[in-house]
Formats: structure tokens, C-alpha cells, sequence
């Protein structure tokens, strides 16, 4: 009879079977956290990606049209004054003295405050460059140029804070949305005014004045606009524009009985730089109608000295951006301008 009672199976005890429900609950709730916290960052890779999908394709589409730009340069006679014949007012006293190049157009980059002397409407500060320049756009509101697409127009990129309402369709009411946006100036070909004048910059300041500038991407705090050579021939990338700037028009003397670098041709190459930041930020730093204070203490001095400290410049940057835990993504390439002929 021992031996029969010792073959049955042994019934579990109260304290193993609490133990096994123990074991399992720690267990559940391990998967379920593991669960949790990779919905959790599989949700906010995706908001990241959403977030910086509309800078992408802006950033994208800058690079196609600023590819574009064209000075059509041709080759003049200059005289001891450095006057090129086109604009002498006496042909028949006109001596020649040199041979260079001319254009009738325009590409200038630099500090976006000295290139936008009045902001668009709604418009209340820049940020970082400005880039304008004229290309083959076809942009127009006449429906005899409609057949004609390679018709020259004025464009340019730049970065500017301000209210939404001066953009958005009449119907739209609510609460005005201030951001720091990517403004691109899309002006129609007859209002082209860069034949008007050999100097200056009305052409591009009268149509960003006139609101012909839109936003093409929200939450965009800094473009940094770098003229260089290919970097076989101009490792620093300094030789033609040392200090970002970079100006067509650009008069002066010439060294050496040589044309200055910048004028009136284009740059071969065009480094571009993007900073993009979440649209959460943006909203978690927002001042109303004011910069929020943590960007414009982060760009503060930043991009505006010499092209050597482009990369130190970014880095502070991107440090304060992640001190205040500012979601952003950086957005940066080097395009090739096809329309440049470079002879020195």
C-alpha cells in the first residue's frame, strides 16, 4: 500500500504555486514593457521622420533650382577705370586698357540681413544667408509666356520668422502660427528687374518687400550658404570666398591686372546647409509673435566669420540644441552650379 501511494503524482504546494504566478507576472510585465517601449520608439522615429519630411523635400527642391542659376557671361572691353564698353557713355572716347568678363545678371550670397534691407510682410527677423540669384524658372502670370519656360526669373532662398497669416488662404482663420521658416523668392519673369540696373540690389529687394517671397518649409532655423571650388582644387574651400560672401557685382581694382575672382562669374559649387528642427520644439519653445530666445542665443555669431570655422560653428549649434532637448536634423550637400565657367 506504501508503494502505490509513493507512485501517485505529488500535488503542488501553495508557496510553489504562488512562486510559478510570481515568476509569471515579473514575466508579463517584462514583455509588456519591452512591447511598450518599442511602440514607443517606433512611434517617435516615425513622428521624427513625418516631422523632417517636408524640410527634406524643401531642401530637395532648393538644390534643384539653385543648379540652375545662369549669369549668361560674356567678354568685354574694360578701361583704366575698370568700366566695361557696354556702359562707357562715350563710345567714341572709350579706351580699352583690359579684357574680362561681363554679365547683365545677378547671383549674390551672404549675411541675410545685409541682403534684405526691408522683410516680407508679417516678417519680423532673419536668420543665418541669404542666396538670390536668376535662373531659367518660366514662373509667370501672363498666359502669352506660358509656351516659353526657359524665360529668365529672380530667385532666392532665405530664412525668416514670422506669423502664417500673410501666406494662408483668406478662409483659414485661427490662431497665427509663428515659426522660423525656409522662405523661397519665386517672382514672375515680367517683373524682372535686374536688367534696370549694373549695380545694386533692387532686383531681388523690391519683390521680397512686395511679398512675392512664400514659405516652402516650417521649423527651419538656419541656412548656411558656402561658395567653394572642387575641393581637388581648394581643399579649405577659402579661395573665392573666404567669408561666405560672395557678390557678382562686386566692383574693385584688379590685382595684377586680373579680374577679382567673384566678378560676374558664377562659383563652380555651392555648399548648402539646412537646419531643421520638430515641429514639438517648436511648439514647446514658442514666444508668440517673438524668436524663441533658445535658437536666437544658439545662432548668435554663428556662420558670420571665416568658412574655417564653419565646422566649429555647427557643432556649438547642434550642442545647444541638445542641451534643450530640441529634436533637429542637419541637411547639408555640395552643388555643382552647370552654367559656371570658371577662368581663373
Amino acid at each position: 500500500m506504501s508503494l502505490m501511494q509513493d507512485l501517485r503524482p505529488r500535488a503542488y504546494t501553495i508557496i510553489e504555486l504562488m512562486t510559478s504566478m510570481a515568476i509569471l507576472s515579473v514575466l508579463v510585465v517584462m514583455i509588456f514593457s519591452a512591447l511598450g517601449h518599442g511602440t514607443s520608439v517606433w512611434r517617435q522615429a516615425g513622428a521624427k521622420m513625418s516631422s523632417f519630411q517636408n524640410a527634406r523635400a524643401a531642401f530637395e527642391m532648393m538644390n534643384r533650382r539653385v543648379s540652375q542659376a545662369t549669369l549668361n557671361t560674356y567678354w568685354d572691353y574694360y578701361n583704366a577705370g575698370f568700366q566695361p564698353f557696354r556702359l562707357s557713355p562715350s563710345n567714341t572716347v572709350f579706351i580699352p586698357r583690359y579684357y574680362g568678363r561681363y554679365s547683365d545678371l545677378h547671383f549674390v550670397s551672404g549675411p541675410a540681413g545685409s541682403l534684405i534691407p526691408t522683410l516680407p510682410p508679417k516678417c519680423s527677423a532673419t536668420a543665418t544667408h541669404a542666396l538670390f540669384f536668376t535662373a531659367p524658372t518660366g514662373l509667370t502670370t501672363n498666359s502669352n509666356y506660358h509656351a516659353m519656360p526657359e524665360l529668365l526669373g529672380a530667385c532666392g532662398y532665405f530664412i525668416a520668422f514670422g506669423g502664417d497669416d500673410a501666406f494662408r488662404p483668406s478662409i483659414v482663420t485661427g490662431t497665427v502660427s509663428y515659426r522660423w521658416r525656409l522662405m523661397e523668392l519665386a517672382a514672375p519673369v515680367e517683373s524682372l528687374s535686374v536688367f534696370a540696373s549694373s549695380t545694386g540690389q533692387d532686383w531681388l529687394a523690391t519683390p521680397v518687400k512686395e511679398g512675392r517671397a512664400r514659405p516652402v518649409a516650417d521649423n527651419i532655423i538656419a541656412l548656411i550658404v558656402w561658395p567653394r571650388m572642387a575641393p581637388l582644387n581648394d581643399p579649405a574651400g577659402t579661395r573665392i570666398a573666404p567669408n561666405y560672401t560672395y557678390d557678382t557685382r562686386a566692383g574693385g581694382v584688379w590685382p595684377g591686372n586680373r579680374q577679382p575672382v567673384q566678378s560676374h562669374q558664377l562659383p563652380p559649387s555651392v555648399q548648402v546647409t539646412m537646419v531643421a528642427i520638430d515641429e514639438a520644439a517648436a511648439v514647446r519653445m514658442a514666444n508668440g509673435s517673438l524668436p524663441p530666445a533658445v535658437i536666437t542665443e544658439a545662432l548668435a555669431g554663428r556662420f558670420t566669420g571665416a568658412v574655417t570655422s564653419f565646422g566649429a560653428d555647427l557643432q556649438l549649434v547642434e550642442e545647444a540644441l541638445i542641451k534643450n532637448r530640441i529634436t533637429y536634423n542637419v541637411f547639408t550637400t555640395t552643388i555643382a552650379l552647370r552654367e559656371a565657367q570658371r577662368s581663373q
